[in-house]
């Protein structure tokens, strides 16, 4: 039986192999169950960073190789969450766990620079929501706005932070408000939790616009069954019966809201009113796609797309609004079932004169069929694909978008291109490693301030060199000075010693972490420059002293560790062990040594005693646990038949 079991996970590993020739990790069958952890990280010798190992279960050379992926990982077994930034092929670009739990992160402008945005707090998230700030931070990791919402007690909520092209940012704010809560089924003096948008300057921090939900939307258009922890009683257990999670501006000024909790897309006036609703009980739009084009449930980042004007034949125009948005299909809370099984992408198509709506196209993985995540997710139109994120599920596919997409007709949309795993399916099942949203950005340039990190790793003859952030160096020099070449620089250049390194050895950037083999022929002081594809040096790093090696106390940390280590482990092994196997362990360990030092004494020292080893044998022959079994080492009464005639 045990060959066969090694033969058949032989056979899984050869299947399995890992894809190298395009410098990918995919793993096919191991990875998903959990073969290298429920949650695969990297671990690097120059930095402290353990970002995701990401697996890459589908992968077009000519089509995904271009590009970041951003992502802010979290869950019960996450232990690094924060925002990161990978490259196309899941090399760590940037990191940083400082901010904790993070939503919604992403790259926008404003003004014309880029800057990284998200929501963070200590508190993470509540009840399904957050009380917390939102970041802006500058192509050099630094901090360049910190936001809050307007009004006295509010708190920033995770689900929105959208900078706009009028220089404002749209968020979203959870407050509970008192509410007579008999139309679901809840108390007459019961607590809603009310949704508010608002709009703010970024540079001054003003409100510039402010919508509630409480105001303008009745309790009984929730498809949320009155179960759940949000019973409405107090203040913190608000029912949240809208449950705001995107909001987006059309191209004449008016807000689109999707409500998760209503299943349903708004479109709210600058003054305040609605102008129309989207699928859910309200849904005011005839369906032209027979019913696929309002029946999505539980939805997720509506966005507008774009507007159009077609005339027909008699010169008439028409205007269309297109919106994207993932549909999940799915949801942790008492509701009714979604007539999908999977989680999908959707471009729908409304004609807000005629009031009908068409489902333009659809967009899933086939390989995934019944792939549904129950919370969170995003869909990114980018011009030649479409990015879904599946938020409760930590995994990102990327699909092509179709030429004709301006079509009537609807389809099942693109093939797959790319598609991005955080942790293996068998934890993402469970939600124990999620990503609220997933982006792609085309472009990003990272500049950060702090230099270069370095490690010398002296026993293994090793100089490894990372540089968080940095998206321009293209190249690594390794430098190195004599002490003497030093000083002459130093007397030369009035203080400084940078003329006094000479280039020793030039690696191409390949990845987060480049290593470097050190050898005794080389100087005493190394350091690594960083070279961008001009030729000109960004950065260098701290000097090193090859001769230093690793600290002191370092070594003796590193004794100590496995010391305890290797005693814990003894203990362990001796407290499962019975009394018996104890008193066997320790016989047949001095037995060992006794063997040991007698074969030592005739090998090394010329002392070969026959009548030794036998003494050996016949001392520890008479101490063996088992003394005194019968045949086969079985006791006398163990021996005795078990019927008699």
């Amino acid at each position: 039986m045990i060959p066969v079991l090694l033969w058949l996970l032989l056979t899984v590993v050869a299947f399995d192999a890992q894809v190298r020739a395009y410098d990918v990790f995919s793993s096919a069958y191991l990875y998903e169950f959990g073969w290298y952890g429920l949650y695969p990280t990297t671990r690097f010798k120059s930095s402290e960073l353990t970002p995701p190992r990401l697996n890459f279960a589908q992968w077009d050379e000519q089509r995904c190789s271009e590009g970041y992926y951003l992502v802010a990982q979290k869950g019960k077994i996450v232990s690094d969450p924060g925002p990161t930034i990978f490259d196309a092929r899941g090399e760590l670009v940037w990191a940083d766990h400082s901010y904790g739990v993070v939503f919604n992160f992403q790259m926008q402008s404003h003004r014309g620079r880029d800057y990284l945005t998200f929501w963070s707090s200590p508190e993470g998230s509540i009840h399904g929501y957050g009380r917390g700030t939102y970041y802006m931070l500058d192509s050099s990791y630094e901090l360049f706005r910190k936001l809050e919402p307007a009004g006295e007690g509010l708190r920033g909520d995770l689900h929105e932070f959208r900078l706009t092209d009028r220089g404002t940012a749209l968020i979203t704010v959870y407050n509970p408000v008192p509410a007579d809560l008999t139309p679901v089924g809840g108390p007459a003096e019961g607590w809603a939790l009310d949704c508010l948008v608002q709009e703010i300057d970024v540079d001054t921090g003003a409100l510039v616009f402010e919508w509630r939900a409480a105001a303008h939307v009745a309790l009984a258009d929730t498809v949320r069954a009155f179960a759940g922890e949000d019973d409405g009683t107090t203040p913190e257990t608000a029912f949240d019966f809208f449950h705001l999670n995107s909001v987006d501006v059309d191209g004449a000024g008016n807000y689109i809201l999707s409500a998760r909790h209503t299943s349903s897309i708004l479109c709210v006036s600058p003054r305040g009113d609605i102008l129309w609703t989207l699928g859910g009980k309200a849904n005011g739009f005839r369906d032209a796609s027979g019913g696929r084009a309002t029946d999505f449930m539980y939805q997720h980042d509506a966005r507008y797309y774009h507007q159009n004007q077609h005339h027909d034949g008699d010169g008439n125009a028409t205007h269309t609004l297109t919106l994207s948005l993932f549909d999940n299909a799915a949801a942790e809370r008492a509701g009714p079932a979604s007539p999908h099984d999977h989680s999908r992408g959707l471009l729908l198509r409304l004609d807000t004169e005629a009031m009908t709506a068409t489902l333009v196209r659809e967009y899933a993985d086939p390989a995934n069929p019944r792939r549904a995540a129950l919370s969170q997710g995003s869909m990114q139109v980018l011009d030649d694909r479409v990015v879904l994120g599946y938020g409760w599920l930590p995994f990102i596919t990327e699909l092509s978008t179709s030429s004709s997409s301006s079509s009537s007709d609807s389809d099942d949309g693109g093939h797959v291109l790319c598609a991005v795993e955080l942790a293996p399916w068998i934890s993402a099942r469970w939600g124990l490693v999620n990503n609220y949203r997933a982006f792609k950005a085309q472009r990003w340039v990272g500049t950060p301030t702090a230099p270069p990190d370095v490690h010398l790793d002296a026993g293994a003859g090793r100089v490894y060199v990372s540089w968080n952030g940095a998206t321009e160096v293209r190249r690594w020099v390794l430098q190195g000075a004599e002490w003497a070449d030093l000083l002459e620089s130093a007397s030369a250049t009035g203080g400084g010693a940078e003329a006094g390194f000479v280039d020793l050895e030039d690696v191409v950037k390949e990845s987060f972490e480049t290593a470097f083999a050190v050898g005794s022929h080389m100087p005493r002081y190394l350091r690594v420059a960083a070279v961008d594809g001009d030729g000109v040096v960004l950065a260098r790093s701290r000097i090193l002293d090859r001769r230093a090696g690793k600290p002191f106390w370092k070594r003796v940390r590193e004794v100590l560790v496995w010391g305890v280590g290797a005693v814990a482990f003894i203990l362990v092994v001796l407290a499962v062990l019975r009394r018996r196997g104890r008193r066997a362990l320790w016989e047949s360990s001095a037995r060992g040594l006794a063997f040991l030092a007698a074969g030592w004494d005739c090998a090394v020292r010329g002392l070969c005693d026959g009548d030794r080893l036998a003494a050996v044998e016949r001392r520890y022959a008479a101490l063996r646990w088992w003394k005194g079994k019968g045949r086969d080492g079985a006791a006398a009464h163990e021996m005795e038949p078990m019927y008699r005639d």
